[in-house]
């Protein structure tokens, strides 16, 4: 085990809901991102 850590948080408030076309992108990505963050346990703590 190390001595450091590295944290990192972002917070953020989307412009328009998650149903409007221009958060399509950001909304069809979220399965893939977490399946990723899923698939390297032990190097990422999701909370």
């Amino acid at each position: 085990m190390t001595k450091y850590h590295l944290a990192q948080i972002n917070i953020a408030r989307p412009m328009f809901s998650m149903e409007d076309e221009r958060m399509a992108g950001f909304s069809n990505a979220i399965e893939a991102v977490n399946a990723f963050a899923e698939a390297v346990v032990g190097q990422f703590e999701i909370c």
